[in-house]
């Protein structure tokens, strides 16, 4: 299914990865219910399983601090549309779960992994961590187990959970505190004590590396921006990838790995936006080889105050971003240009980073896209 998925209060939109355009057959309607209270009822998370073909999706409400209160559980099924040929796969309620009175599932994590399965199969069980435990829903039976209890339970509600691809090892952590745990050996690791950071902005596995990496804000009680890469069966076995002391505080996070094997490449993409210089910054480094190289930097006008999401989209290499005023679109892929439709129906092309390396003097240098004015600025350091 070569679309994203963008979700709006009780809808899910689908996008062309292509074009952009939306995908209005494809769209779902989610069900709230009555909002009780100040925060509204909305949509809070969603999650497709390995296959593609089970979708997850948690209403609930947004509380302060960026915490998080589920209500409901659905589950989609993905079918075949027979309407026109060329047409997108659809998603129809598979089952929907009430778990607002159900106690295990108060203060689980938005970030939730399907069980894995062999041979590509349908999966029919959730992983979800909480402050003091990992524990696992049947969704055909709704009977829930609780896995792993945590030796130290965290300071508040979780924001992070990944698990690798073999779902041996799993990070549980909080703005303020992870925890690495093992599954086959039942080790648990304190994040905050090994790394000595805390503000975690986020977390990915690399499964090519075995490698997990991990944003923060600070470390060692100083703000900044600093990106730790560390292994997946020894996390004390790590290095920083980036430390940058600003002093300002980040938000709205996101890192990427994309590569390019017929060029032997393989590049880190980390993103943020920051406190009172309104910038959203999106860092492009080289690590291909075992030093880390910077290669582009690309910075745009954002309000601290209003919210950015950034996804990688693998199949076309393009970096999407979105907020209030839209879907904006960098490509970092090797081509140099192609087209799409922008919302007010006028044709533009879109140029890659790469297409800007005619301007480096020397193939080692950084360049600098500075599009947070009025001014688009290219510098080359």
């Amino acid at each position: 299914m070569n679309a994203f998925l963008v979700s709006k209060s009780d809808r899910i939109e689908f996008y062309d990865i292509d074009t952009y355009k939306e995908i209005a057959e494809c769209e779902l309607r989610i069900p709230l219910l009555e909002t009780e209270g100040r925060e509204p009822n909305e949509i809070i998370s969603m999650q497709v399983s390995q296959n593609k073909q089970i979708l997850a999706v948690i209403t609930g409400k947004n509380l302060i601090m960026d915490e998080q209160k589920p209500n409901q559980l659905f589950l989609f099924q993905r079918v075949k549309n027979l309407n026109a040929e060329g047409s997108m796969d659809k998603f129809v309620l598979l089952k929907q779960i009430s778990i607002q009175d159900k106690p295990e599932f108060a203060s689980i994590c938005m970030q939730f992994r399907f069980k894995a399965t062999k041979h590509g199969r349908d999966p029919t069980h959730i992983y979800f961590a909480k402050e003091e435990s990992i524990m696992e829903l049947n969704f055909d039976t709704e009977e829930t187990r609780e896995l792993v209890q945590l030796q130290e339970p965290l300071s508040r509600q979780p924001e992070f959970f990944y698990m690798n691809d073999e779902q041996t090892v799993s990070i549980i952590a909080s703005m303020d505190d992870g925890i690495y745990y093992h599954h086959r050996t039942g080790r648990f690791v304190d994040l905050k004590e090994t790394f000595k950071v805390s503000n975690i902005k986020e977390i990915i596995y690399d499964a090519e590396a075995r490698m997990f990496y991990l944003l923060a804000n600070k470390y060692q009680e100083k703000l900044g921006v600093f990106l730790i890469k560390f292994e997946e069966d020894e996390p004390v076995n790590h290095q920083f990838f980036l430390k940058y002391k600003n002093k300002l505080d980040i938000a709205d996070a996101d890192i990427a790995v994309m590569r390019n094997p017929a060029k032997g490449l393989k590049e880190l993409i980390v993103s943020y936006k920051s406190i009172n210089i309104n910038t959203y910054n999106v860092y492009v480094v080289d690590i291909s080889s075992k030093t880390p190289w910077p290669l582009f930097r690309h910075e745009s006008f954002q309000l601290w105050e209003s919210q950015i999401s950034a996804f990688y989209l693998d199949k076309s290499k393009d970096y999407v971003m979105i907020n209030r005023d839209g879907i904006s679109v960098l490509s970092c892929g090797s081509f140099q240009k192609k087209n799409v439709t922008a919302a007010n129906g006028q044709a533009k092309m879109i140029h890659s980073l790469e297409s800007a390396n005619y301007l480096k003097v020397d193939p080692n240098n950084n360049l600098t896209f500075q599009f947070a004015g009025e001014k688009k600025i290219i510098t080359v350091s």
